[in-house]
């Protein structure tokens, strides 16, 4: 049985962030998006924290509640992925801006694979 669900989520996951992604991009215009990426500081502070202080916090969390290692370095993995695929659908709800969870999500798809390959 956990075979079946794994197989349904390697296809139902990425046919959702790929789905979101062109309902965004088909939904928004360039010029909304490229305004949200001039907004530079905002961008620097949200990559900070996202690739930064958010896994040191887990790493103190982690380090303070005693874990099994398993569920510790989940939640190590789960701290350092930038920006979660459902921001966009989050961001219909709060009536927020969508252009700019869009941005901040492709923003933070993009850092994490260039702070991953440095390394």
């Amino acid at each position: 049985m956990t075979e079946f669900f794994r197989q349904v989520a390697s296809v139902g996951v990425p046919i959702f962030v790929i789905s979101s992604m062109l309902n965004v991009g088909l939904t928004q215009k360039p010029q909304k998006l490229l305004g949200h990426l001039r907004n530079w500081h905002y961008l620097v502070r949200m990559i900070v924290v996202n690739l930064l202080v958010v896994p040191a916090l887990m790493l103190l969390a982690i380090t303070i509640v005693d874990l099994d290692t398993v569920y510790a370095a989940g939640l190590m993995l789960f701290s350092m992925c930038a920006g979660a695929p459902f921001l966009i659908k989050l961001t219909m709800p709060s009536e927020n801006d969508l252009a700019l969870g869009a941005t901040v999500l492709m923003v933070l798809m993009v850092a994490t694979v260039l702070w991953r390959l440095r390394r």
